[in-house]
């Protein structure tokens, strides 16, 4: 076992189960703050060294100017936590500086808002000339289904006939590479049952995707297009989220047949 801080990703999905793209994170967070003292044994990480990499991910700023939020933050730092306190508990580490760093973050975020029907409308019109995109965002705002999800379904996942979406595996865009791993959770496995008219918007959508395979990917864009790429700046705008969304699309959809 190496008892370097820099494992490979698989290394520490395998001592800790949790997924590759977690791994690749809380290595490349590590790294950009402490890769001028070298490759540090856990032994050698000091408080103020993971203070230093908590104020990096507390200034960050993508090009956009935003920052990471609270929840990421959060778990981001429970997981540098968990290393450590596997290697105390196996490889007899003598401390965690993790937790005289203290913690950083917040397991709940901010109460988000989500786009009432009518925004969401004037939204779709904005992309009417892409129609990959615009059923792309159809099925996050009707079912509830995450980013990852949605980019990982396959024509052989939709059953027209039933109204319904399988959902069995998450995409994943990793250092230039399509990366299909297991949903979030054992319970993100499921099946979603389609409005009437959602299924025929897909039913339309799929009608003009000739020769598509069964295990061909239906969305060829990444998450970076999903949230930039030819949609700001209504993509600054919240779109429901989570149970949130499956409330909403719930009493729009009776409301659509009332």
């Amino acid at each position: 076992m190496q008892n370097k801080l820099f494992l490979k990703a698989a290394d520490i999905c395998e001592l800790l189960e949790v997924k590759q793209t977690s791994a690749y994170e809380i290595i490349g967070n590590l790294n950009k703050e402490l890769e001028e003292q070298g490759y540090l044994t856990l032994s050698e990480i000091t408080v103020a060294d993971v203070r230093a990499w908590q104020n990096e991910l507390l200034m960050y700023k993508d090009k956009n100017g935003k920052g990471y939020s609270q929840t990421y933050l959060k778990t981001i730092n429970c997981q540098l936590t968990a290393i450590f306190n596997y290697a105390i508990r196996y490889y007899n580490l003598q401390d965690n500086p993790c937790r005289k760093a203290g913690a950083i973050g917040k397991s709940k975020g901010e109460p988000k808002d989500f786009w009432m029907q009518e925004e969401f409308n004037d939204f779709l019109e904005t992309v009417s000339d892409k129609p990959e995109t615009r059923m792309a965002f159809l099925l996050l705002y009707w079912s509830g289904m995450r980013i990852g999800e949605l980019l990982a379904l396959t024509y052989d996942d939709i059953n027209l006939e039933e109204k319904t979406i399988s959902i069995t595996k998450s995409y994943q865009r990793l250092k230039g590479k399509d990366v299909i791993t297991q949903p979030k959770t054992p319970k993100s496995i499921r099946i979603i049952t389609m409005p009437d008219f959602l299924a025929d918007e897909f039913r339309e959508y799929c009608s003009h995707l000739y020769g598509i395979m069964k295990n061909e990917r239906l969305f060829h864009f990444t998450k970076s297009h999903m949230e930039h790429g030819g949609v700001l700046p209504w993509a600054a705008m919240p779109l429901t989220a989570g149970n949130d969304r499956k409330k909403a699309a719930a009493l729009i959809s009776q409301n659509r047949h009332q």
